[in-house]
């Protein structure tokens, strides 16, 4: 257990524990690609009914670090329940707020301004803001639990070593102690590199992901869920891209550029920017642009700008984390802002700068194109969250629809499964079916969500967002969207309108 590895440690005098080195195929019911909000719901959900899960990821470490926050609507907290049980929307939710208000200032030319204050009603809803690195934290605990009732996958046993320091009791006698232990349900450093499906399994293989490293491994597993994000390798590969690169044809730029952090309502000076609870939107028509400010829970805020047509930032495609000069050019582009909107912008001027340079985050914003379909032919690999249908972050749905997936996959594959004992063997020749039924009970829905989102973010980037009230259909929509859909109710999907309402 941890808590037995941190006792050993202090007694041994161990400084590092070096990532597990796996040589062979590992043995899986589930291989899941990515280890992002998606692929660790998925993980969660799974373990906890006794599959045997590995998540291959990408990056050197879990990301606990990103300076994003989420939305949790009602239909996202529905469907972490179907995946986790009750305790995991609980323990998710409370690391946030439920915004209740949300002020909205537009500034126009001229000086022009008007205000509009929406409050939740008794018959309104409220979505709980919550970091994103809270959230992975919660999730991978439930995911961790699930060890108990899934069990370890199959494989080479491999070789962990501790690096002593010369302090501890062994330390005088060698440099290094070695242990033995099944390989983890978690291998970062691990990136898929592509795939070939047969008529009982899928055999994955295996690169070194952002550290570089060879690992010696395959995984061959029942099913392949790509959930990989938005640049995923796995929907490349199922579409046909040469080489197993990105798809970036099917990835649409919204010419936008987006920066974020997250810091804490105390380190700002000055009266408090939003009171607890509330959020506040600044929308600019000169420059272009959309501010949001935002209680996030446990003390801190978090706030987001967004410019459209950003001339510098065009050529940075990829994201980054405190690149130089980044704050500096923040603060120029409310030059004249300030004077245009007046204490609106002084307050995100205030919050710019007691912000450190090297915790502001810098995006363009990016969606997909639809698929056609999400899965292969043969049935053995799939697409999930941000892989499958990623969404314009406007309405604030991509994690909530990445937690319908997983709730959905999660149950379709318990519906093909045999019990057996204390945990479940997952047929291969039941898995086309149950992704089959998984496509055909989210493919619809989340692509109306997705041409949704897109609609706002097209609203977004031409400065119209906001500026009028939506009608009816909008928020009739928006009803449908926040409700969970019970099997068999995700078949009947209304129309897409053309407003967004938030």
């Amino acid at each position: 257990s941890a808590a037995l590895r941190s006792h050993l440690a202090r007694i041994l005098g161990v400084t590092r524990w070096h990532v597990p080195r796996v040589d062979g195929v590992i043995e899986a019911d589930v291989a899941i690609a990515g280890a992002g909000l998606g692929g660790l719901a998925l993980s969660a959900a799974l373990r906890r009914r006794g599959f045997r899960v590995v998540v291959l990821e990408r990056a050197a470490a879990a990301r606990y670090t990103s300076q994003g926050t989420i939305a949790l609507w009602p239909n996202g907290l529905a469907a972490l329940e179907a995946a986790g049980g009750a305790r995991l929307p609980a323990a998710v939710s409370k690391r946030g707020v439920a915004v209740e208000a949300t002020e909205i200032l537009n500034c126009g030319l001229h000086g022009s301004e008007s205000t509009r204050r929406i409050e939740v009603g008794p018959h309104g809803v409220s979505a709980f803001f919550i970091p994103w690195a809270k959230v992975q934290q919660e999730l991978m605990a439930a995911a961790e639990e699930g060890e108990a009732v899934g069990g370890a996958v199959r494989g080479p046993w491999l070789l962990e070593s501790w690096t002593l320091d010369g302090r501890g009791v062994l330390g005088a006698l060698s440099s290094a102690l070695r242990r033995w232990r099944s390989p983890p349900w978690l291998m970062c450093s691990h990136e898929v590199a592509g795939f070939a499906e047969d008529a009982e399994a899928v055999e994955v293989r295996v690169a070194g992901g952002a550290a570089g490293a060879a690992p010696r491994v395959a995984v061959r597993a029942s099913l392949l869920v790509g959930a990989d994000g938005l640049f995923s390798r796995v929907r490349a590969a199922l579409q046909g891209s040469p080489g197993g690169g990105v798809d970036l044809e099917r990835i649409n730029d919204y010419s936008t550029t987006n920066w974020n952090a997250i810091l804490r309502h105390a380190a700002i000076p000055g009266p408090p920017v939003v009171p607890r609870g509330e959020s506040r939107i600044l929308n600019l028509a000169s420059p272009k642009l959309s501010c949001y400010l935002v209680d996030c829970g446990e003390g801190e805020l978090f706030w987001q700008i967004r410019q459209a047509d950003a001339a510098w930032g065009h050529a940075q495609r990829g994201a980054g984390l405190g690149r130089p000069g980044i704050k500096a050019r923040l603060l120029s582009l409310f030059d004249e802002a300030e004077a245009a909107a007046g204490v609106g912008a002084r307050d995100i001027l205030r919050v710019i700068r007691a912000t450190a340079e090297e915790g502001i985050f810098e995006r363009r914003i990016f969606d997909t194109q639809p698929l056609p379909a999400w899965s292969s032919a043969a049935g053995r690999v799939t697409l999930l969250g941000d892989a499958a249908h990623a969404l314009h972050p406007t309405p604030g749905q991509g994690a909530n629809q990445a937690f319908e997936d997983a709730a959905a996959l999660a149950e379709a594959l318990c519906d093909a499964a045999d019990r057996t004992g204390g945990g479940r063997r997952l047929r291969a020749e039941d898995v086309p079916a149950a992704v089959a039924t998984y496509e055909e009970r989210r493919r619809r829905r989340a692509t109306a969500v997705q041409a949704w989102a897109a609609g706002g973010g097209r609203r977004q980037r031409d400065g119209t967002w906001q500026r009028t009230k939506p009608g009816p259909e909008a928020e009739a929509f928006r009803q449908w969207v926040l409700k969970y859909p019970a099997p068999g109710e995700e078949a009947s999907v209304p129309p897409v309108p053309n407003d967004i309402s938030k």
